[in-house]
């Protein structure tokens, strides 16, 4: 496996809010990206920390154990959001912190995934290009409601509020994926400031273009997302199998 990750303050922000980790031990990859909460108080802080514990807890395990993949990410977010929870709500400089959250863990045969917010998750397969997590946003509510159009949710003026987050609320709710993937499949996990600026179409066009390498293929995400206008701050994780 190959693995690129980047993150980039963007063209509009001060502070990097997201948060990235990777790893590779014994074959098994573990990938995070957390994206501090925009309009929050110290959201760079909630991302670290939980993009820390995260990483913190797989490391004390033996990442070959596959059954037990979807509880150690499950159990780690739910220990990062005590954590960010109890900062938030004991220090008056935090109140109100929170994160998105998109964990996974990989090896050669699977994808694991578990997520909190609206940071995405893709796998490019043979099929072509797809969304495999589902946003906790106000806006894909309104989406699968059918009160509102694809196109308006990119531009709706609450397309920012999370529904389900870390941090935010004394117990986090979470979404578990668990796939199969095979040789040359990618896997692209990232935060709302790429797909803001970014039409699947054109993710799909860089993800498949045989001229690229890993690196070229999320340098070249990142840097349409900033010719796109960078209103927030991007991260991307890929992953080739």
């Amino acid at each position: 496996m190959q693995i690129f990750s980047r993150t980039d303050v963007g063209k509009e922000r001060n502070i990097n809010e997201d948060s990235i980790y990777t790893t590779l031990s014994e074959g098994v990859g573990l990938l995070v990206i957390a994206d501090g909460m925009g309009g929050h108080n110290a959201g760079d802080v909630a991302s670290k920390m939980v993009v820390d514990r995260i990483a913190k807890d797989i490391a004390k395990v033996d990442p070959t154990k596959k059954t037990k993949r979807v509880t150690l990410l499950e159990q780690a977010i739910k220990s990062a959001n005590e954590d960010v929870f109890s900062l938030a709500n004991t220090n008056k400089s935090y109140h109100g912190m929170g994160t998105t959250v998109i964990a996974a863990m990989v090896d050669e045969e699977q994808v694991t995934m578990v997520h909190a917010g609206d940071s995405r998750g893709y796998i490019l397969d043979a099929s072509g290009l797809r969304q495999i997590t589902e946003d906790h946003s106000y806006v894909n509510v309104l989406l699968k409601h059918g009160e509102i159009t694809a196109n308006e949710a990119r531009s709706h003026p609450q397309r920012n509020m999370i529904v389900s987050a870390v941090g935010t609320t004394e117990h986090v709710t979470t979404d578990a994926i668990e796939l199969e993937w095979v040789k040359n499949d990618i896997l692209l996990l990232c935060s709302d400031g790429l797909t803001t600026e970014l039409e699947e179409m054109l993710i799909k066009e860089i993800l498949t273009n045989t001229n690229l390498s890993l690196n070229e293929k999320g340098n070249c995400l990142i840097e349409k997302a900033l010719e796109n206008g960078g209103k927030d701050n991007v991260s991307v994780i890929l992953v080739e199998n």
